[in-house]
């Protein structure tokens, strides 16, 4: 009789055992599946981010959700974060990969040249992103996680300094990456193709005399998509945007002249 039972409790032991490895097998599957697709969602983002990001594992990081944390460097703040953020956010949703419905949420991190977080941009809904609906599918926060409810457009205007002819080009390594507003008279209208994209590169004096004059000359750097219609000589635009090294070119005369130079982010037509 105890022999029958010791018999009955060693068959109950071993059936338990093999179950128990059954399980585990097909836990060590399921992780492996989810392993092989944060290493997918690792691929796809580095295939498709923006090309002045480069990649780091520190950089990019893909949790356990299959969200998915991106890190920029060199941003100054909120605004910035979010017009980077969004373009890269578009890029990645352009190519209307599947593996984008496998990503809840995908937020940039932001910090500045120090490495101290500024802010974040947090995007949802990434397989229908498009430049025209990207802003309602974000959500931005400054460096304490406080929602900011605002677009990036008016942040970026208003963390635009004023400066004179001067400041900029007497003293440029000073002020490079700077933030800048300027309104002046566009006196030359070129155009120009770089890293893929269609530029109005044109010739713009900044300061305005007494006499509503305008004198000082800058080069400015415009992409075409974000202006409306083209740009005309003698058109006043309001420049918004950062600044760059000076740029040196031949004038018809054939002499070196050396200018400020601005990257504008947004432009808007005076007069």
């Amino acid at each position: 009789m105890k022999k029958s039972l010791i018999t009955s409790i060693l068959v109950i032991l071993m059936l338990f055992t093999i179950t128990g490895c059954g399980s585990s097998s097909e836990k060590g599957e399921t992780s492996g599946g989810d392993s092989n697709l944060k290493n997918d969602i690792t691929s796809f983002i580095k295939s498709n981010m923006v090309s002045d990001w480069t990649y780091t594992n520190e950089k990019l990081k893909v949790n356990d959700d299959n969200s998915v944390e991106i890190i920029f460097n060199n941003v100054e703040d909120w605004s910035g974060c979010g017009y980077s953020a969004n373009i890269a956010a578009v890029k990645l949703a352009s190519n209307k990969n599947e593996i984008l419905n496998k990503i809840p949420t995908i937020t940039f991190i932001c910090r500045n040249s120090e490495l101290v977080k500024v802010a974040k941009s947090e995007y949802t809904n990434l397989y229908n992103i498009t430049l025209e609906n990207v802003e309602s599918n974000v959500k931005y926060y400054d460096a304490n996680d406080n929602q900011i409810n605002d677009t990036v457009e008016n942040g970026y205007k208003n963390s635009c300094s004023s400066y004179t002819y001067k400041e900029i080009f007497r003293n440029p390594e000073d002020y490079l990456g700077k933030k800048i507003k300027i309104t002046g008279e566009v006196i030359q209208v070129m155009e120009q193709k770089d890293s893929g994209k269609d530029y109005w590169l044109l010739r713009v004096n900044m300061t305005k005399d007494e006499w509503g004059y305008y004198d000082d000359t800058v080069m400015v750097w415009v992409e075409k998509s974000v202006v409306k219609g083209r740009i005309i000589e003698d058109d006043i635009f309001t420049f918004y945007g950062q600044i760059l090294e000076p740029t040196t070119y031949t004038t018809v005369l054939g002499a070196d002249q050396t200018v400020p130079t601005v990257l504008a982010q947004y432009a808007t037509l005076v007069s």
